[in-house]
């Protein structure tokens, strides 16, 4: 005789225990529309306050101090007066000097009518016109030091440091003040080798401060150049 096989659902050509394996390999899944957004990374730095600009007040000229004008600690104006030193004879050097210009500036014109009417030679009003050139230096020079009886502020500022009293004596070059501008205010801090690509001038910032207020501000400079010791990059905020 000749054997029948059972009937089964499986394809032909494919066993049975086959399709059982494919129908367990299925599964169920869930998709959903995604739209890429930008994110926004965050650097947290400490940093340290610095004014904008720094300057010492240096006395121009040497004397005793007649009065001192302000106090440490004030805001002033650019040009503002912050202390006199005494006259001393300075306004009698400022007039000798212009009388001396006006005696000059007469001899030239001396001079120069008396070479057109052929009484003076060439050389005679040569030197006239030098000491005419003498004359006004020397009224320029003594003009510099009497306006030099008074400091000033050299920008709006914040005068963070005066160390002078009336009746001192100082002499040329000493340092008598600081002023600072702190408008606008800028923060230093130290940015790390692996952010510091991410960071760019014109970035935005928010400072806190030790005191807790916050103040918005942007990145201005960000050095190229890591610090050898700390292998951080100095950036400032404005």
């Amino acid at each position: 005789g000749q054997a029948t096989e059972a009937p089964t659902d499986a394809p032909v050509g494919e066993a049975p225990e086959a399709v059982g394996e494919a129908e367990a390999r299925l599964v169920t899944v869930a998709v959903r529309d995604s739209v890429a957004e930008p994110v926004t990374r965050f650097h947290i730095a400490e940093g340290q306050t610095r004014p904008d600009r720094e300057t010492m007040i240096r006395a121009e000229t040497s004397g005793r101090i007649a009065e001192v004008l302000v106090r440490k600690g004030e805001r002033l104006a650019r040009g503002a007066e912050i202390a006199r030193f005494e006259v001393e004879g300075r306004d009698a050097q400022l007039a000798s000097a212009r009388a001396g210009l006006e005696r000059a500036e007469r001899d030239f014109a001396n001079a120069s009518a008396l070479l057109e009417r052929g009484v003076a030679t060439a050389d005679r009003v040569a030197d006239a016109r030098a000491d005419v050139a003498a004359a006004a230096a020397a009224l320029s020079s003594a003009g510099e030091e009497f306006a030099n009886i008074v400091l000033r502020a050299p920008f709006d500022g914040l005068l963070d440091d005066l160390s002078i009293d009336p009746g001192e004596f100082v002499s040329t070059g000493t340092e008598i003040g600081r002023m600072l501008d702190t408008d606008p205010l800028t923060v230093a801090v130290q940015i790390p080798q692996q952010a510091v690509r991410r960071i760019a001038p014109g970035q935005s910032a928010e400072v806190r401060f030790i005191t807790g207020e916050t103040r918005d501000g942007v990145v201005r400079f960000v050095s190229i150049a890591a610090d050898p010791e700390t292998r951080t990059f100095r950036g400032e905020i404005e």
